[in-house]
């Protein structure tokens, strides 16, 4: 229910003031079913659209939940799903990008990017670029692997997905001089090169 209520931005803020985040973000903590997970990582997905939401999320431990939750799920699709949106919010902001990383958050995100379904992709590259915004996240996301898979999300993907990769390997490029070299080898390079010449053609 309060998953369909706080489609609004109106009732996302009164959601907010009533306190429902850290009362969500404790019901994720505690309980061990999927679907009741499922339903509170929906709910801050959608409250975590509004910028007063995301340091609530991240004082009350849901970064470090959803990794561990990330631990124990790594073959439910649905769930990895709306967690990797509520990683996603999150990591327009700074600190909690800090978290995602010391937390642990890149590896499973990076091992996302090889999935097939569109939906958790969209999530997770969405994340992955926000994140690729700091030299230390994009160190850690070379050492997961996630250049070639990243590379290989600019064909054959949906533009959402497409466009994410896009940006994830732009920030990698920008904010590590090293990455550029495995981009480069993975097609990147020719790829992005293509898009451009398609789209201003």
């Amino acid at each position: 229910a309060i998953w369909q209520a706080c489609t609004s931005k109106r009732n996302s803020h009164l959601a907010i003031e009533a306190g429902v985040i850290p009362f969500l973000c404790a019901r994720l903590a505690d309980h061990h079913d999927d679907t009741l997970s499922i339903a509170c990582a929906g709910a801050l997905t959608q409250l975590g659209r509004l910028d007063e939401a995301v340091p609530v999320i991240r004082e009350n431990d849901g970064i470090k939940t959803i990794v561990s939750i990330f631990e124990r799920s790594s073959s439910n699709v649905p769930l990895n799903t709306v967690l990797a949106g509520v990683l996603a919010s999150c990591a327009r902001e700074k600190e909690s990008v800090i978290q995602i990383r010391m937390y642990g958050g890149l590896r499973p995100l990076a091992s996302f990017l090889s999935a097939s379904n569109p939906e958790l992709l969209t999530k997770s590259t969405e994340a992955v670029a926000l994140c690729a915004k700091s030299a230390r996240c994009v160190r850690e996301l070379m050492a997961n692997n996630a250049i070639g898979p990243l590379a290989n999300l600019l064909t054959n993907s949906d533009e959402d997905v497409a466009v994410n990769a896009a940006v994830a390997l732009a920030n990698c490029a920008e904010n590590d001089l090293s990455a550029a070299g495995g981009i480069r080898s993975s097609g990147g390079v020719q790829t992005l090169l293509k898009h451009l010449r398609s789209t201003y053609a």
